[in-house]
C-alpha cells in the first residue's frame, strides 16, 4: 500500500487583498515525481514555500510524514524540516564565500553532524553527481550546470523524504536543464524521495508521474 508523504487540507493564503489560493486539498505519495504547473504569479513558489516551512499559511493543515507541522514548536519544526525537506531554489542561493563542499554540507553543520560523517556524505553524493573534482572550488569558479548539481547535492545531503525544486531549470541551457531533471528523477526513484518541481519547461512533463496545475487559486 502506498503511503501519503504529504497531506494538505483546506490550505489558504493571501497577500493583502490578493487571494493566492483558497481551500487547497492535496495528497502526494512517497516517491512520487510531481510537476507543479501554473502561470507566473499563480502561487507555485508560495505553495512550495509553505510545504517547505519557509512561509506560513493563513489557514489549513499540512501533514508531512505523519506529522502535523503546524503544531510543532519553532525549534522542533526547524529540526524537522532540516531532516525531511531539501530545497532547490531557482537562483541557486549558494554562498559565494564558501567552497562547493562547504555549501553542500552546510545543513550538516547546523545539525551538529560529526565531521567524519559530513565528509563521508559529501564524498558519496558528489561521486554520484560527478562533481567530486570541484569540491574545493568557489562558486564563481564553476559552471551553471555544475552549480545546479551542487544545489541538488545540498538538497539531498540530509537524506530528506521530500525535495522541493522551484524552477530549477530557469538558469540553465536546454542540455543542462534536462540533465538536472534526469538526475532528480533518478534520485527520486532510486531513493524513494518525493520530488515536487515547479516549472514552465514542458520537458519536465516527460518525467512526471503526475502533473498538478495551480490556476486561479485552485488545484487541478
Amino acid at each position: 500500500m502506498l503511503m501519503n508523504i504529504i497531506e494538505i487540507s483546506n490550505l489558504s493564503k493571501q497577500f493583502k487583498d490578493k487571494v493566492i489560493f483558497s481551500d487547497v486539498n492535496l495528497e502526494i505519495e512517497k516517491g512520487e515525481f510531481i510537476l507543479l504547473k501554473g502561470d507566473s504569479g499563480a502561487g507555485k513558489s508560495t505553495l512550495l514555500n509553505i510545504i517547505g516551512g519557509i512561509e506560513k499559511p493563513d489557514s489549513g493543515e499540512i501533514i508531512i510524514n505523519n506529522k502535523n507541522v503546524n503544531k510543532l514548536k519553532a525549534k522542533e519544526q526547524a529540526r524537522f524540516y532540516r531532516k525531511e525537506v531539501g530545497f532547490i531554489f531557482q537562483d541557486f542561493y549558494l554562498h559565494p564565500h564558501l567552497n562547493v563542499s562547504e555549501n553542500i554540507s552546510l545543513a550538516g553543520v547546523f545539525a551538529n553532524l560529526a565531521q567524519k560523517e559530513v565528509d563521508e556524505r559529501v564524498g558519496k553524493i558528489t561521486k554520484v553527481l560527478k562533481i567530486e573534482d570541484i569540491l574545493k572550488s568557489k562558486i564563481d569558479e564553476i559552471s551553471g550546470g555544475q552549480a545546479e548539481r551542487v544545489c541538488i547535492a545540498r538538497a539531498i545531503f540530509m537524506s530528506p523524504s521530500i525535495i522541493l525544486a522551484d524552477e530549477p531549470t530557469n538558469n540553465l541551457d536546454e542540455k543542462n536543464a534536462e540533465n538536472a531533471v534526469k538526475i532528480l528523477h533518478t534520485i527520486s526513484k532510486a531513493m524513494n524521495i518525493t520530488v515536487i518541481i515547479s516549472s514552465h519547461n514542458q520537458m519536465v512533463e516527460r518525467y512526471a508521474d503526475r502533473i498538478i496545475k495551480l490556476s486561479g487559486g485552485v488545484i487541478s
